[in-house]
């Protein structure tokens, strides 16, 4: 049952912080945050479906469950616990593998696949996308290293643009040692955060052309945004519905 003096206590702090110095702003977002990491899980995050418009022409479905915002303008907590699901903070990490079983429940995949670090080639680095697949798959179905790369590279966001990401990586990228017959198979790729999408897309790319009838999905945890109070209005909604659930 949802906690409604916790949905009461996000309503108002979220609502009236911009009538107050930003002091006391400062104050209230740090404690507002302690709270939320501790009772964001009475809160639902369904699919919704990605608004990267080459990844969504190159797979059959893709979706993502919150948007990321940069830090010093994401009012919330969930851009800072997208970054320490990154760094592998077990309760956070915990957090977002059930959060993600819930949203992805009906949902039903012959193989799951992640992308590789920067660091990583032919050979895995544990990562954080290792629980989560491992915990969305249902029948021992994920893969960590389906693809492998020919060197490592630096990280992404270091790069200038899309247009260098998709060159470097369409160098290094190809499929692995696996005998698998993907032809007909539904399979998905997940990541923690997508921005340009270059790698889903290259993945995507590779998975096509190897395979004429694989059906391709995508999930990530979040996708990149610059509207600033998305992810209020996204929790105030969230509040909202379960509140009236909870009621009525």
């Amino acid at each position: 049952m949802v906690n409604l003096n916790i949905n009461k206590f996000l309503i108002k702090s979220i609502e009236v912080i911009t009538d107050l110095p930003k002091q006391k702003q400062a104050l209230i977002i740090k404690n507002r945050n302690k709270f939320l990491f501790k009772n964001c899980v009475e809160l639902d995050y369904p699919l919704q479906e990605l608004k990267n418009k080459e990844i969504k022409e190159l797979t059959k479905s893709s979706w993502f469950l919150i948007n990321y915002i940069p830090l010093y303008q994401d009012i919330t907590a969930l851009s800072k616990m997208i970054l320490q699901f990154k760094d592998g903070k077990k309760d956070i990490v915990d957090y977002w593998i059930k959060t993600a079983q819930k949203a992805l429940k009906d949902e039903n995949f012959d193989y799951i696949f992640r992308p590789l670090s920067s660091q990583e080639t032919d050979k895995v680095i544990k990562q954080p996308l290792d629980y989560l697949g491992k915990a969305i798959s249902k029948n021992n179905n994920f893969i960590p290293d389906f693809f492998k790369k020919k060197e490592k590279h630096i990280p992404l966001h270091l790069l200038k643009n899309k247009e260098e990401r998709e060159c470097i990586l369409k160098k290094i990228y190809q499929l692995n040692h696996y005998k698998i017959d993907l032809n007909g198979k539904r399979v998905l790729i997940i990541d923690d955060i997508i921005s340009s999408g270059t790698t889903i897309k290259i993945l995507t790319k590779i998975l096509n052309k190897e395979y004429p009838t694989i059906e391709v999905c995508c999930f990530v945890l979040a996708e990149t945004s610059h509207t600033i109070l998305i992810n209020k209005f996204m929790i105030m909604e969230n509040i909202r519905a379960n509140i009236k659930k909870t009621l009525f």
